[in-house]
């Protein structure tokens, strides 16, 4: 997506039954099928006429580029981002898609990018996905240029081994505890396959994670707020901050719901820690206390 001044021009995978050439006529055929990108080939096998400019080609009233993507400009207001989580195999179609007659190649088999080379760094465990030694697997001693030198973990390679970044791909073992270094969970850690922190599972794709140490400090960016503070959603609401992020908080309210805030729309809750209060049995209860939660959302859950 590409912002202007006051509009923004969006790439689109078209659902290709809304081209009328290539719609099938069957009256029972009612499921959309899934989209794909423009092929001008299977276009004009079906009739359709194709105009070709010096950066797009148009059909039927609608810009591709080409790579087959769709492009259409939208006003700023027309466009919102919130509550859209796109899932790791929608990326794959905007970022692998490649130029020429071998788009249907392997992603891989392409020349070394920068952003590939970023991508690694020495200490990181990899494995070969590309020629004579694929499934090999190594660490990372040394990047020289856009070579990338790995000492294998192998009984008889015992000498490093230059290696292109497009013929590795990073390689994590369950229980490696990660951090993200890009994306939209860009900064969480976590456990690879586990729980950790959050209790969150966060798909992110392996040129995004890194072998680390470090453990999100669940603080925002102010200072202000940490996990499991009571917070003042508004005048007559409550809500204990379950997840930080860089200018929201994720808040567990009195209805036993989720709530994504700004944090500049809450306010910290004074907490009085000589307050007790009764369980579904009537016992007392105080700040600090571990209990089981009986019913609700979150039954035969535990916490304090």
């Amino acid at each position: 997506m590409e912002d202007h001044v006051e509009d923004q021009m969006i790439k689109v995978i078209l659902y290709l039954n809304h081209i009328k050439h290539l719609r099938k006529k069957n009256r029972f055929a009612f499921k959309q099928p899934p989209a794909k990108l423009f092929d001008e080939t299977a276009v004009e096998a079906a009739g359709g006429q194709i105009k070709t400019d010096y950066e797009y080609k148009t059909f039927e009233g609608g810009k591709f580029d080409d790579k087959g993507f769709l492009i259409k400009n939208f006003p700023l207001h027309a466009v919102s981002a919130d509550g859209i989580t796109p899932s790791i195999s929608e990326l794959d179609k905007f970022e692998e898609t490649i130029d020429g007659p071998e788009s249907n190649v392997s992603i891989n088999k392409r020349k070394t990018s920068k952003n590939e080379l970023l991508s690694f760094a020495p200490g990181d465990h990899v494995e070969v996905c590309e020629g004579e030694l694929v499934n090999i697997q190594g660490t990372i001693v040394g990047i020289d240029g856009d070579s990338i030198r790995i000492l294998p973990k192998h009984k008889t390679l015992k000498d490093e081994i230059p290696f292109k970044a497009h013929e590795l791909r990073k390689y994590f073992s369950v229980g490696n505890h990660v951090k993200v270094l890009n994306g939209r969970f860009e900064g969480e850690t976590g456990m690879i396959v586990g729980i950790d922190g959050t209790k969150d599972e966060m798909p992110v794709r392996t040129s995004d994670l890194q072998i680390t140490k470090e453990t999100a400090t669940g603080v925002d960016s102010t200072g202000q707020f940490q996990l499991r503070d009571l917070v003042n959603i508004s005048a007559d609401k409550v809500g204990v901050v379950i997840r930080i992020e860089n200018e929201r908080l994720h808040v567990l309210n009195m209805d036993e719901k989720v709530q994504i805030v700004p944090i500049q729309s809450v306010i910290k809750r004074k907490i009085n820690r000589n307050a007790t209060a009764l369980d579904s049995q009537n016992n007392n209860f105080n700040v600090g206390d571990i209990v089981n939660v009986n019913d609700g959302l979150f039954a035969n859950r535990q916490g304090a």
